[in-house]
């Protein structure tokens, strides 16, 4: 079997548990959102966490799993998880003023910005309670994480004119790293593995710098197609960090350095699972990065 098949073998394996997992977790989420409708905020909970990918909370099951544990075990933190994910993405709709999200019309188009906030603000101590079902060390990194994504979009919202292009790498750690490294630190925790909080920690937070990288760069390449009417600051920003040694550098030239980063990164965070149990689950993580960025890429026509 040649090389390029194995992958993409793997990569099917991915999308089939993927696609298992948030079956699982649908319902789950669906339940602890729907439990808290009776406080005049209609259903906005439930809205705010339907339609999405559920791609943190999947990390989540498929670490725990890697490490001997079980999706009845992880699915709790896995649904936490996608609670705070919603959260911000309702509070970064309010910010931008953007009218849509996960192909649908943004929560504070419908119903306000005033219910839509304060939901969002009611959901994270609900998914910290959940979280704190998982001791202490789960807590502490929810509080920090959260913590950090907010610090990140307030620099990236409000002090982009101030930031260097060396801070770039640093704002999508806060911003975007923090959760997938939640994430993937919540499920080794859920496995009872403890010895591997550092490596999950490392990997949750590579993982996310690739993301957000290959999130700009398609953005930024839409604009250049003119599919996408501006930049927004962290492109902005992107493009002022790829160029900080050769401002004269062509837009062809920014796109091709941005993805010659992206795979130092990914190829880093694959090799963070390397002292992990061998099992089908540490071949899926170590395949993730390429296969996430690789699709993000795609979808905008370009190649990884």
């Amino acid at each position: 079997m040649s090389e390029e098949k194995a992958m993409q073998d793997v990569d099917t394996m991915i999308i089939e548990r993927w696609e298992k997992v948030r079956e699982y977790l649908e319902p789950k989420l669906e339940d602890t959102t729907r439990s808290i409708e009776d406080l005049g905020i209609e259903s906005i909970p439930y809205y705010l966490a339907k339609g999405g990918k559920m791609f943190r909370g999947f990390l989540t099951v498929l670490f725990a799993e890697s490490l001997g544990g079980t999706i009845e075990k992880a699915s709790d933190a896995a649904v936490a998880i996608e609670i705070v994910h919603a959260a911000s993405l309702a509070m970064d709709d309010i910010i931008d003023k953007d009218v849509k999200r996960r192909g649908k019309l943004s929560s504070w188009v419908i119903y306000g910005v005033g219910k839509t906030a304060l939901t969002s603000l009611l959901l994270i101590p609900v998914a910290q309670r959940i979280i704190q079902n998982y001791g202490f060390e789960a807590i502490k990194y929810s509080i920090k994480a959260w913590e950090s994504m907010v610090r990140g979009e307030i620099l990236d919202a409000y002090a982009y004119l101030k930031l260097k292009p060396s801070d770039y790498i640093e704002i999508i750690k806060l911003k975007t790293a923090s959760l997938f490294s939640l994430s993937t630190v919540l499920g080794a925790i859920a496995a009872k593995n403890k010895v591997v909080i550092s490596n999950a920690e490392t990997y949750g937070n590579k993982l996310g710098i690739a993301y957000q990288i290959a999130d700009d760069i398609s953005d930024y390449y839409s604009y250049l197609k003119g599919e996408k009417e501006k930049l927004d600051p962290g492109e902005i920003l992107f493009e002022k960090w790829v160029t900080t040694n050769n401002r004269d550098e062509s837009e062809d030239d920014i796109i091709r350095k941005g993805i010659k980063t992206l795979g130092t990164i990914v190829n880093h965070t694959s090799s963070v699972v390397n002292c992990f149990p061998n099992n089908v689950e540490k071949g899926m993580l170590s395949r993730i990065p390429h296969f996430m960025v690789s699709k993000m890429l795609e979808s905008v026509g370009l190649k990884f």
